[in-house]
């Protein structure tokens, strides 16, 4: 029926849009990597560090991609324990948020989820780690050695083809560093895999 066919019409419509809204978005991420890691590689970024609430920036960071999220299924999830606050630069860490969030999506097949917590750790250094975990593809063991090694990966396709710039996990454990944190990265070929980093409760010199 006509009914159907213009039903039909809106939903193609519809797709295309998110695709191009989707293409829109990674130009957007590709061009703010692409200028924060040309300033990390003349050590130009600015550090200007403050009491920050973590949670707000995760929550932003899914409100950004979940459109992302929704085209593949996937489902966002967030929880917290202890006290969210520590001292960061919160430009830098939105950015180290959306490329780790961002990695997730890519590399987790439809019906997968994301995780995100954040911990309160009291060691001599009170610290929030911040850990983002997918049920993706996850990575080999050769692959996870030469990641920890230099944080440099080949750019590779996500599961349904979407393009990335190699730049991400080098860019994110740069700006980690920046931020007086430590990352790490954890995986299993088939699981999945879980990128953490640290931030500090106090400002450090």
């Amino acid at each position: 029926s006509a009914g159907n066919i213009a039903g039909a019409g809106d939903d193609k419509t519809g797709d295309i849009m998110q695709e191009i809204r989707g293409q829109i978005d990674f130009t957007l991420n590709l061009i703010d990597n692409l200028l924060i890691w040309g300033q990390s590689q003349q050590n130009q970024i600015e550090y200007r560090p403050e009491k920050c609430n973590i949670t707000d920036l995760v929550l932003e960071s899914f409100n950004l991609l979940n459109k992302h999220a929704e085209m593949k299924k996937i489902e966002l999830s967030f929880s917290h324990r202890g006290s969210p606050f520590a001292w960061f630069d919160r430009n830098l860490v939105a950015i180290i948020l959306r490329n780790l969030i961002t990695n997730a999506i890519k590399f987790t097949d439809e019906d997968g989820r994301i995780y995100v917590l954040s911990e309160e750790i009291n060691a001599i250094t009170p610290y929030v780690r911040i850990s983002v975990r997918d049920t993706g593809v996850g990575i080999d063991i050769t692959g996870l050695d030469r990641l920890r090694k230099n944080w440099i990966s080949p750019s590779t396709r996500g599961t349904r083809g979407e393009k990335g710039t190699g730049l991400g996990l080098q860019l994110c454990y740069d700006l980690v560093r920046v931020n007086k944190g430590e990352m790490n990265i954890e995986s299993t070929r088939g699981e999945g895999t879980t990128v953490s980093f640290t931030l500090p409760t106090q400002n450090l010199p």
